[in-house]
């Protein structure tokens, strides 16, 4: 069974944009949602690192919440 269920993004785009994208795909020699999805990895490995980081932060946040509790009822 896969757990990573996968999301679909659409996208409007102009003709003009749409031919675009296509001879960038074609010149590629790959299809247009793989081309497309290649230009977006840079954002979604920007997006994984902020939540690595608000997660790091959040952890923090409760081991010190933790800390100070366990301090204030000595």
């Amino acid at each position: 069974m896969n757990q990573h269920k996968t999301k679909v993004i659409a996208l409007r785009v102009t003709q003009e944009e749409y031919d675009a994208l296509a001879v960038m795909a074609d010149d590629y020699n790959i299809k247009m949602g793989k081309y497309v999805y290649n230009c977006l990895i840079p954002a979604i490995a920007l997006g994984a690192e902020v939540i690595g980081k608000r997660q790091k932060r959040e952890e923090a946040r409760i081991k010190r919440l933790a800390k100070k509790e366990a301090a204030s009822g000595l």
